[in-house]
C-alpha cells in the first residue's frame, strides 16, 4: 500500500478512497476485516467494484487469488 501511495505522489497522513475487485474468497476476507483495513489505510471509502480512471491501482496474485487495489485523494 505504501507503494501504491508513493506511485500516486500521495503522503502517508493523506486520507483516500480504496477500490478493489478481487476473487470471491479475497472479497470475503477484505470485507471481514473491512473496518481494520479502513483504519490501517486512511481510507474514507472502502468500495467493492472497478476503481475510477483517476486512481492508481496495483494488481496481485497468490496462490490462486487475484485482487486489484486502487485509490486516490479524498
Amino acid at each position: 500500500m505504501q507503494d501504491l501511495r508513493k506511485s500516486a505522489s500521495l503522503d502517508i497522513a493523506d486520507h483516500i478512497e480504496l477500490f478493489y475487485t478481487a476473487t470471491p474468497k479475497l472479497a470475503g476476507a477484505i470485507e471481514t476485516w473491512r473496518a481494520y483495513i479502513a483504519g490501517e489505510t486512511l481510507a474514507d471509502e472502502l468500495r467493492a467494484g472497478d476503481a475510477p480512471s483517476d486512481a492508481a491501482s496495483v494488481q496481485d496474485s497468490f496462490e490462486g487469488e487475484t485482487v486489484t487495489v486502487a485509490i486516490r485523494k479524498v
